[in-house]
């Protein structure tokens, strides 16, 4: 079910499946920011990555010498979440754990995600739950929103940029197209004297672009022509990834912020001791997320 609001500036649509952003529109533009899950380029808008980022080796994850079976990228992006709030500018949707869920990832858990738009900005925000009363709880959340990129022309070289103004090069650990991290040397992708990558047609050659060094806080997306359309702020993420299908001839781009990362091709390290894992202790709670800046 897709749940509505808006303000003077944006207007948000949230599918309840997921609790996936669908549509995030410019109001005075008219232009759509979220990517329309065309299917011959990717299906999905901006699912949410819980509780493991990426794949895992075998499909299974390992937990007190036990191994569950776990599908790339979680499990709540293919649940029903309930609206648990709703107000002019903001909504919320929760999900728990269930009997389902305890035969991948053996906790009791909630994950509430939280949207408000404010002024031309998007925040999300993910508030994890741990409703355990002895165990803490290990997971990673992630976020994997596409942005459409405005008058795509497979011909053309370059179909827009991503400035990084942190940085001046991003470091990429090499990765497989079934999302595992590959034990090579990173690839170097330099920017250039305005801490720019270009999009191009074999920008993601490499499948994925996957930078674990924690310095980029700051991406804003440009069109072909240079003009700022949206910027992505993300609070103290650790590790940030970066991908466009069919090697970067496409018309959009996903920029996404992971508090966790993808299983080592042939790693058998339990859960709870991959990098980047988090942890929330007995009925604790842990709050992540980033912002979506409409520029234009």
């Amino acid at each position: 079910m897709y749940f509505k609001i808006r303000n003077q500036h944006l207007a948000l649509c949230i599918d309840s499946h997921g609790a996936e952003v669908v549509s995030l529109q410019n109001i005075h533009t008219g232009r759509q920011v979220i990517w329309n899950a065309d299917p011959q380029y990717w299906d999905e808008h901006s699912p949410i990555l819980f509780p493991c980022v990426g794949g895992n080796w075998n499909g299974h994850i390992t937990i007190d010498n036990q191994s569950y079976a776990l599908p790339k990228h979680g499990l709540v992006k293919h649940m029903d979440f309930t609206l648990t709030s709703q107000t002019e500018d903001t909504l919320v949707f929760s999900v728990q754990a269930d009997e389902q869920t305890l035969q991948s990832f053996p906790y009791h858990f909630s994950l509430h995600a939280i949207y408000q738009l404010n002024d031309r900005s998007l925040q999300v925000s993910w508030v994890v739950e741990n409703h355990e009363s002895e165990l803490d709880m290990p997971f990673m959340i992630g976020g994997h929103p596409a942005f459409m990129l405005p008058d795509f022309d497979a011909t053309d070289s370059i179909h827009g940029y991503l400035q990084i103004p942190q940085v001046d090069c991003l470091v990429s650990s090499p990765t497989l197209p079934r999302g595992f991290v590959m034990p090579q040397k990173a690839e170097l992708f330099p920017l250039d004297h305005e801490h720019r990558l270009s999009l191009m047609n074999d920008t993601f050659r490499c499948d994925t672009i996957l930078d674990l060094r924690g310095m980029a806080q700051q991406v804003v997306l440009l069109d072909k022509t240079g003009r700022q359309l949206q910027e992505i702020i993300m609070n103290e993420v650790p590790v940030l990834a970066l991908w466009s299908p069919q090697d970067g001839c496409c018309p959009f781009i996903c920029v996404e912020p992971w508090w966790g990362c993808c299983d080592s091709y042939e790693s058998s390290t339990p859960f709870n001791l991959r990098p980047f894992v988090n942890n929330v202790t007995p009925q604790g709670t842990w709050k992540q997320g980033y912002q979506i800046n409409v520029l234009d």
